[in-house]
């Protein structure tokens, strides 16, 4: 009889054993998705702009990867590291990972340290060609990403790279006019792949180069087309598995661009144009330059003054930049903003030190004036370090 009462409990011994760990599922997910509106919530504060959910599962796969050190999880693709976000990320997570967090800290504390080391954490990975509108997140040999956001309440419109060699070699980020491209939305995985797929072109080009200096020899391999597949291969394991390496393919960033041109004005030298807000009137942008020939003027001008030591010259083009200083102006008090922010873009993006002064007052009062104090604030700290030595 004991062992028929015993055989009789089993079933609601098992019942009791498979309950508990579903309401412990359920406490881990409501656990999680509180640490999640806590990270962006900080991250919001700290860098004065909206972040996604995207940027926290790009950071999970990280330190999956790395848990040690989480910011180099994908240093083998490029000696690629992450940085901006991702240091107050890092800090948190190694405040876990060491249990050094003091019991019962609230979120006042967390706000008080996080408004300590906002100089830093705002700052310290931000380049000199970072305009208010881009975040930079990654960085790597060949240039680096950032999210890049119209307006500062809302979320990120797209992922660009900033390249980088240029004169300066591999290794540098260029520092005039650098050329930017559209590579993806919100999800940062799209910059894995578009790094791994500059890194395909790269070996295909050596892999030419090397087969024609064979085929001059008279001798032949297929040693090029065996590196790139075992590249492809070696860096698989950065991507999350079942990862559809076509998702970001040729026909996705097209669309990506043409999505962007339609929606942009203007003809900033960055390429990826400007958002600002026009009536059923016309008013609220006007060109700063009538066509593309004017415009390329434009530039050549900006280059000049900032590189040559003929006081003549300097003088003259002087005169050209007071009157285009002006026109802004009164496009300003027309309510034209898109006018001085556009001017405004190319002026920081030359990165000449002779412009600093004209760029900050244009895109201050712009900002000011199409409400996105937030960038305002961001480009008056930026510039107070925008000429000291990288840190990054």
């Amino acid at each position: 009889m004991a062992t028929k009462k015993r055989q009789q409990k089993l079933p609601e011994e098992k019942q009791i054993g498979r309950k508990k760990p579903r309401n412990l599922e359920k406490e881990n997910i409501e656990t999680k998705i509180d640490d999640d509106e806590t990270l962006l919530k900080r991250l919001d504060n700290v860098f004065m702009v909206k972040h996604p959910p995207e940027l926290l599962n790009f950071w999970r796969h990280a330190v999956k990867l790395n848990p040690e050190n989480p910011l180099d999880a994908f240093s083998e693709l490029d000696s690629l590291t992450l940085v901006g976000p991702f240091l107050l990320l890092a800090a948190a997570h190694s405040e876990r990972h060491t249990k050094n967090t003091k019991n019962g800290a609230t979120a006042a504390t967390k706000a008080e340290e996080d408004a300590q080391q906002q100089h830093h954490l705002l700052l310290g990975s931000r380049f000199a060609t970072d305009l208010p509108e881009m975040e930079t997140l990654l960085v790597h040999r060949g240039g680096r990403f950032c999210y890049w956001r119209d307006v500062p309440e809302e979320m990120p419109n797209i992922l660009v790279h900033v390249a980088g060699g240029g004169e300066g070699g591999e290794g540098h980020q260029q520092q005039h006019f650098p050329v930017m491209t559209i590579c993806g939305e919100r999800d940062l995985f799209a910059a894995l792949q578009f790094v791994r797929n500059k890194l395909a072109d790269t070996g295909t080009a050596t892999t030419a180069k090397a087969k024609k200096q064979q085929s001059n020899t008279g001798t032949t391999s297929n040693s090029g087309k065996d590196r790139s597949v075992k590249s492809e291969q070696k860096l698989a394991h950065l991507f999350p598995d079942n990862f559809d390496m076509s998702i970001y393919g040729p026909d996705y960033l097209q669309m990506l661009k043409k999505r962007r041109a339609k929606d942009s004005l203007g003809m900033p030298f960055h390429g990826i144009g400007i958002k600002v807000p026009v009536n059923n009137k016309g008013i609220g942008y006007r060109p700063l330059s009538d066509d593309a020939k004017e415009n390329a003027q434009l530039k050549r001008n900006i280059e000049t003054m900032g590189t040559t030591d003929n006081e003549e010259k300097k003088a003259e083009l002087k005169e050209k930049f007071y009157q285009m200083y002006s026109w802004v102006q009164f496009a300003n008090d027309e309510m034209d903003f898109g006018m001085g922010l556009e001017f405004g873009h190319d002026l920081f993006m030359s990165n000449y030190a002779c412009f600093d002064g004209m760029a900050k007052s244009v895109l201050m009062t712009s900002y000011e004036l199409l409400g996105r104090k937030q960038f305002a604030t961001l480009l008056e700290k930026h510039m107070e370090v925008r000429r000291h030595e990288k840190t990054v």
